[in-house]
């Protein structure tokens, strides 16, 4: 024992070792435990240089969990509603400043991208464009009825009467169109068109009826609504940008402002993107804080839950990546690992619109695409290519019909 100690000893300060010692049974390679240490320090030393050149994208993930981790904690304590307040603001104010950049981000660089395009360009691009949402959304219902079919959460414990209907898949579209063609364009920064359906007393009562006995008649409304129109601004500043590029010479000080505008306003986001790991911290930790308890429901709706999160995991592992490597044959997980920045910041703020600057930055510098496309392309997306919205919606209308007892043919 002493002779093969004294032997490891000489190994490790450079001494050979001959043919026959390296095949004994009882030998064991002196380096073994000093290559590990090295592997083990070189393995630290990659992660230290990945965080250090991600540091925005670590420093945001480590908010993100160490939010839901004092959300649970605080929902444990069960805080009154001042403390929780108190806990919401900075993370009011990372939303408000999110807010505050996306009306002159849209402005600006939905314009100055257009301004360097051809129309004949944008016009195949919206064609391929809205062909992909609507191809996209109607796969997301599609698999949020599947799956609503197959694991059928809810049950028969409520009793609800759904024979009135709020609004109409025709007053829906109709909103769509209106909102696209905005009566004032300063009042589609904050205000958009939505129908209502109103009861009113009936206007025709027959002689001795009584007015209390008889339905009220729903009737539509046109009102106005807080809310930033973003269809509207998009097809204001598209058309406004593609003038601005005919006209050449002419606007070319237009063309430069709205530039100008759109660096600009870039270099603000990056900043209040640092600011993002320690807003959404106060943000998620007073949005868990504020849960109440389920009581009885618990069941149904973690059904529910288990069953939208499959469906999103189903669209968003499966079907994306497929589309995307159908059409463009390259690695997906390439390209979603360049876009971690954009979910995390979403899953932080739950806000497609307020996530913009993060997105654009992660489209354009690691996903190395033409801005001319992503200037043009994402505010549409952020307003328009919902699956999540179409998942959910399908799977909770299913739902709530389990829930209410509720025969759907």
């Amino acid at each position: 024992f002493c002779a093969v100690l004294c032997f490891g000893l000489l190994v490790r300060e450079g001494g050979e070792i001959s043919r026959q010692q390296r095949t004994a049974p009882c030998y064991v390679p002196p380096r073994q435990g000093h290559e590990m240490e090295e592997a083990e320090t070189t393995r630290k030393e990659k992660v230290l240089a990945w965080m250090r050149k991600h540091l925005q994208l670590s420093l945001s993930i480590v908010g993100v969990i160490l939010g839901l981790i004092l959300g649970y904690s605080v929902a444990a304590a069960e805080p009154n509603e001042d403390i929780t307040t108190l806990i919401s603001v900075p993370g009011e104010i990372l939303l408000r400043m999110y807010k505050m950049l996306t009306l002159p981000l849209v402005f600006s660089s939905v314009i100055a991208a257009l301004t360097r395009v051809k129309p004949g360009t944008v016009g195949r691009m919206m064609t391929r464009m809205t062909a992909y949402y609507i191809a996209s959304t109607m796969l997301a219902a599609f698999v949020g009825v599947v799956v609503v079919a197959i694991f059928a959460p809810g049950k028969k414990i409520l009793q609800t009467d759904v024979s009135k209907i709020g609004v109409s898949g025709l007053d829906t579209f109709l909103d769509f169109v209106r909102n696209m063609f905005p009566e004032n364009i300063v009042q589609a920064c904050f205000q958009l068109h939505r129908t209502v359906r109103i009861a009113q007393p009936p206007r025709y009562v027959p002689l001795g009826v009584n007015a209390s006995e008889l339905e009220p008649d729903i009737v539509r409304k046109l009102q106005y609504s807080d809310g930033l129109n973003i269809f509207g601004i998009i097809v204001f500043c598209s058309v406004f940008g593609l003038i601005s590029g005919l006209l050449g010479d002419m606007a070319v000080i237009m063309v430069d402002f709205f530039s100008i505008l759109n660096v600009m306003t870039m270099k603000i986001s990056y900043v209040v993107m640092w600011y993002f790991p320690i807003g959404v911290v106060f943000l998620l930790c007073a949005s868990i804080g504020r849960g109440d308890a389920l009581g009885e429901q618990a069941f149904n709706v973690g059904a529910y839950i288990g069953t939208v999160m499959t469906g999103l995991a189903i669209h968003s592992f499966i079907v994306l990546p497929l589309i995307y490597w159908a059409f463009v044959r390259k690695n997906p997980l390439v390209f979603a690992k360049n876009l971690l920045h954009a979910f995390v910041t979403a899953f932080g703020t739950s806000d497609s619109v307020a996530t913009l600057p993060v997105t654009f930055m992660c489209l354009e510098q690691n996903n190395k695409l033409d801005r001319r496309v992503t200037r043009f392309v994402a505010p549409i997306a952020s307003a328009f290519n919902l699956d999540g919205t179409a998942l959910y919606a399908a799977i909770g209308t299913i739902f709530i019909a389990n829930l209410s007892g509720i025969e759907l043919d």
